[in-house]
C-alpha cells in the first residue's frame, strides 16, 4: 500500500505498509503458522482523481464523485454515483452551502 521514499509500485523501495486479506482455517484450540512470500511483480491501476479548485475539492473514484466545500462545514456538498456505467446520475446528496 505504501513504500518508503517511493510510490507503491516501485519494487526498489522498502515496503512501508502492506495489507493482507485471506481466509484462515484453524481448528478449535489449534495453532497455525502463515508465511508472507514475495509473489513477483505487482501492478496497480486507479481511476482516482482529485481536483483542488477555488472553494471546493472534487474527488472522482470512477464509480462515485464527491464535492467538498472549503467554505462550509458539510461533509459533502454533492455526491454522485455511476449506477450503471453510463456516467454520473443525479446527485444522491445535494446540500451546497448548508453547513455551519
Amino acid at each position: 500500500m505504501a513504500r518508503w521514499n517511493g510510490i507503491p509500485t516501485d519494487p526498489t523501495k522498502p515496503i512501508k505498509w502492506v495489507l493482507l486479506d485471506f481466509q484462515a482455517s484453524t481448528a478449535v484450540n489449534g495453532t497455525s503458522i502463515y508465511y508472507l512470500k514475495d509473489g513477483g511483480p505487482f501492478s496497480f491501476t486507479s481511476q482516482l482523481s482529485v481536483q483542488d479548485q477555488t472553494g471546493m475539492i472534487t474527488v472522482n473514484t470512477g464509480k462515485a464523485k464527491f464535492q467538498i466545500s472549503k467554505n462550509h462545514f458539510n461533509l459533502f456538498d454533492y455526491v454522485w454515483i455511476d449506477k450503471d456505467g453510463d456516467g454520473f446520475d443525479d446527485p444522491v446528496v445535494s446540500q451546497p452551502g448548508q453547513g455551519g
